[in-house]
């Protein structure tokens, strides 16, 4: 945890220690949202296909399912995120979202090309920590 006073500029874990010669060295590290790196999407839809879990067509199901998928293969409770806000419909002007995947790709790389980057969708993710857990929120 980074702090300026009282106020919170980061929060992670570090992946790389490194030691030089002089024995100075280097600290590298990684925010909160890298544990969604760890775990993949299993094949799913919005709409039947006949393989894969079929759910909700509505942006912040598919939101909820993907964090959900997320939490069931994390191994410690720290890699946990709880569902905050979740304003994942507001992306789209139906409220409905018509899309699948089969490719196994990272939790990451899923929320990344469904909500960031597919035309018409810029959402932002946002990690809260309260007392009772870490929230994500997409806005």
């Amino acid at each position: 945890v980074v702090l300026d006073e009282d106020v919170e500029l980061f929060r992670g874990f570090v992946y790389e220690l490194g030691k030089e010669f002089y024995l100075d060295g280097h600290v590298r590290c990684k925010g909160q949202l890298a544990y969604l790196e760890e775990t993949i999407v299993r094949p799913y839809s919005t709409y039947n296909r006949g393989y894969g879990t079929v759910v909700g067509n509505s942006p912040a199901t598919v939101f909820e399912y993907l964090i959900e998928q997320h939490n069931s293969q994390v191994t410690t409770p720290n890699k946990v995120f709880k569902m905050g806000i979740n304003e994942a419909d507001s992306l789209s002007k139906s409220h409905i979202m018509l899309t699948d995947s089969d490719d196994y790709p990272t939790t990451i790389e899923e929320i990344s090309s469904k909500f960031m980057e597919e035309s018409g969708r810029k959402g932002l993710l946002r990690i809260r920590n309260e007392e009772d857990g870490r929230y994500i929120d997409i806005l």
